[in-house]
């Protein structure tokens, strides 16, 4: 709406203002180089948690491991969750902080769709475990919103998904405008959902 143009409008003029202050910039996100001259150069952001070598492997015959950020999760993915766990042994994983009626929200679903015992909301952790339960997990769930236009998506400004990929997991995201598919390559690094309705995240 137009809240959102006018938002983003005040952060071009911003950006306008600080690039004729610096001596060169940066951003992570193609789109946004093409709002400003000259172009700023392209750096993907580097990881926020860093992989450590952990023992704490899932033992053979393990439910599979999803993981998922609590300010992330959305009923909908919840919803594809339980649709994946009716074909095949899979957990997920909830970790981070979020507000306390977000946590609640959280709880409702899961007891509302019956997943207490298939989704696990583990809160904030300390950085070791934290990638320790990553490194144990086989998918990480991204969902990003999407506004008017496609606006959103994922992007390579995401530490979360540098830690991912720099552990080796399979990203499950949604893709947007901000989404640049020479970094994002579906089916190859990644699976991109075009729009997050509950069908297609179900076939992701």
């Amino acid at each position: 709406g137009w809240r959102q143009w006018w938002k983003g409008n005040q952060q071009w003029k911003l950006a306008r203002r600080l690039q004729a202050l610096a001596a060169d910039s940066i951003t992570s996100i193609p789109l946004y180089a093409g709002y400003l001259l000259p172009a700023p150069h392209l750096v993907c952001i580097g990881p926020n948690i860093l992989p450590q070598a952990t023992n704490r492997l899932p033992p053979p015959g393990a439910p599979r491991l999803f993981f998922c950020f609590a300010n992330r999760l959305t009923e909908t993915v919840l919803l594809a969750f339980q649709y994946w766990q009716r074909r095949q042994a899979v957990r997920l994983l909830v970790a981070g902080k979020c507000d306390p009626a977000t946590t609640r929200q959280l709880q409702h679903w899961v007891h509302t769709h019956q997943l207490a015992e298939a989704v696990t909301l583990m809160g904030v952790l300390p950085a070791p475990e934290l990638a320790a339960y990553l490194q144990q997990a086989s998918v990480v769930l991204q969902p990003e919103p999407l506004y008017h236009h496609h606006q959103g998506g994922i992007s390579a400004k995401n530490g979360t998904l540098a830690a991912a990929w720099a552990a080796g997991k399979l990203v499950i995201a949604t893709q947007g405008d901000m989404t640049d598919t020479r970094i994002f390559r579906h089916g190859h690094n990644c699976l991109l959902v075009q729009q997050n309705e509950l069908a297609n995240w179900q076939e992701a």
